[in-house]
């Protein structure tokens, strides 16, 4: 294989393992949303809460954890060597983790800013289409085949505003951001175009194309909020095990510190001080 088929190889994957992610995660929240009603939830809100939290939970799994467990090296034991997951090519947070793990994560994210999006757009353009053919492609909107009043309002309100969906998405990005932003701060802005994008996207789709949504009280809100702290406590471990990294960040400008340098498909280590590092560079 020459190094122009590996290298193609490579930045194909880069995109395309974030591609199925988002696909994955857009399947599963449906399918979460689906199991959600047989849970028998007291009240409205109480069915939204659970929707969004297990959707976000498997978006979490899918998107932030996966990729981890599986490209780190957890040093098992002998007898569970054999074990797919947690036998990665990497002990920390090091240079090649940034370049491949870290690179594709930040690729997901950027996909999450319109993936949903484009899902909603669409599900209003297949809304569009079957009033098209209820009025018999004419612009009179007056004009149907519907039989009785629910069935022609049905079809003409629009689609329903789905906060689960809205609420797992922020959640996801919220916690991930939070999560990884110590090593990545790239993330930082991706999520802030991701909340500029939303708002004004479901704020335009909300008064010119959805239906009036469900009121609900702040309970729902409220709930919501422990997922927040949450996201606070998973910034203060991944920043203590990334920041604590002596090859990225130095103790001192004295120590000596194994500085990674990517060379082919290979990994070197070289021992330099601090002061020759930036002259290495």
């Amino acid at each position: 294989m020459s190094w122009f088929e590996s290298y193609a190889i490579q930045q194909s994957l880069l995109l395309a393992i974030p591609l199925i992610i988002s696909l994955t995660n857009s399947i599963s929240k449906t399918v979460m949303r689906c199991l959600a009603k047989f849970e028998k939830s007291q009240s409205k809100a109480e069915e939204v809460y659970t929707s969004t939290r297990n959707m976000m939970l498997i978006s979490f799994i899918n998107t932030g954890l996966v990729i981890l467990i599986i490209n780190f090296d957890f040093t098992l034991p002998d007898w569970l060597s054999w074990f797919p997951i947690f036998n990665g090519n990497y002990t920390k947070f090091s240079v090649g983790w940034y370049k491949t793990v870290g690179a594709t994560l930040a690729v997901t994210m950027l996909f999450f800013i319109v993936t949903p999006h484009i899902s909603n757009c669409m599900f209003q353009a297949l809304g569009g289409f079957n009033r098209c053919c209820d009025r018999g492609c004419r612009c009179d909107s007056k004009r149907t085949r519907k039989l009785t009043q629910t069935e022609y309002e049905n079809i003409n309100m629009g689609n329903e505003f789905l906060m689960e969906f809205r609420y797992s998405n922020i959640l996801t990005v919220v916690i991930i951001t939070m999560m990884y932003s110590p090593g990545l701060p790239l993330l930082y802005p991706i999520a802030c175009a991701f909340f500029m994008v939303t708002y004004y996207v479901d704020k335009c789709m909300l008064l010119k194309m959805y239906r009036k949504p469900v009121l609900f009280d702040n309970t729902l809100a409220l709930s919501i909020l422990f997922w927040f702290n949450m996201a606070m406590v998973l910034h203060s471990l991944m920043g203590i095990f990334m920041l604590s990294n002596t090859s990225i960040l130095p103790t001192s400008s004295k120590q000596l510190i194994d500085y990674e340098v990517i060379l082919g498909e290979t990994e070197t280590t070289i021992i330099v001080s601090w002061s020759d590092l930036f002259s290495y560079q």
